[in-house]
């Protein structure tokens, strides 16, 4: 599939909109161009056709413009004063750029619902199966390159201290969803970001981050605190089990 013409029209958007010279823009855009990478090669495994392939690929493309925005408005990204997914469908339904598209209109609302919902703790359960596809689809690319965003992040190194309560790690262990409000320590945030592999929705996602390497270049780029080292490896012992297929998935194919 060539999405040449899309991402030109995407670009055009950015650079014409906000400072393509902003590192927080460009991080975003060259986040944005990962996640539709990612997206592909999930759908690809998971052996989707063709045009389930494009609408998933327009997911992808539209999941953070509201970033964009979030930077010029606090020139910082935070989930809790800024709901970006919201406001990516703003851009998208309100201000008109999804008209810049040949998307077919009987899938505005799939769309609207994972590009809301991609940024949210957990899915609502009143999605249909063909939603909840595309938007676990969405949310797992979009984990699997905040690895990549973090392991390469020089101006900020993860930190694991320790872990604010038994409940963080009961959700890790659990493979529940983590609520970023419940955060108080830098342990904890590393925590979450673990997390993501136990929230992963296939086996064509694991697959994804262990062929990327992603993982491995953020374990990487942690440092330890040494009263915290144990709790650390149990927690990465956790996570390898899961990418080696020890958890098992139910992936109803449309």
């Amino acid at each position: 599939m060539d999405f040449t013409r899309e991402i030109k029209i995407f670009e055009d958007y950015i650079k014409n909109n906000y400072d393509f010279e902003n590192n927080l823009i460009i991080e975003k855009y060259i986040h944005t161009l990962n996640v539709v990478k990612i997206t592909l090669l999930i759908c690809e495994k998971m052996g989707l056709t063709d045009e389930e392939g494009r609408l998933a690929f327009y997911l992808a493309l539209f999941h953070d413009l509201g970033r964009f925005r979030e930077v010029i408005r606090q020139n910082h990204f935070n989930n809790l004063k800024f709901d970006h997914g919201a406001y990516s469908n703003k851009i998208l339904f309100n201000d008109g750029f999804i008209n810049s598209f040949n998307i077919k209109k009987e899938d505005y609302l799939l769309i609207k619902k994972a590009v809301y919902f991609h940024n949210k703790k957990d899915l609502v359960n009143n999605l249909s199966e063909r939603e909840r596809l595309f938007c676990e689809i969405l949310r797992d690319a979009d984990r699997i390159d905040i690895f990549r965003v973090l392991g390469n992040q020089s101006y900020h190194r993860a930190i694991f201290d320790k872990v604010s309560s038994e409940a963080i790690l009961d959700a890790f262990y659990n493979g529940d969803s983590i609520n970023i409000k419940d955060l108080k320590t830098k342990g904890d945030r590393v925590v979450l970001r673990l997390g993501f592999v136990k929230l992963f929705s296939s086996r064509e996602s694991c697959d994804v981050l262990k062929e990327l390497g992603y993982l491995d270049e953020y374990i990487a780029k942690v440092y330890v605190e040494e009263e915290s080292s144990e709790l650390f490896c149990n927690l990465i012992d956790e996570v390898k089990k899961v990418l080696e297929g020890e958890k098992k998935y139910v992936r109803q194919k449309i």
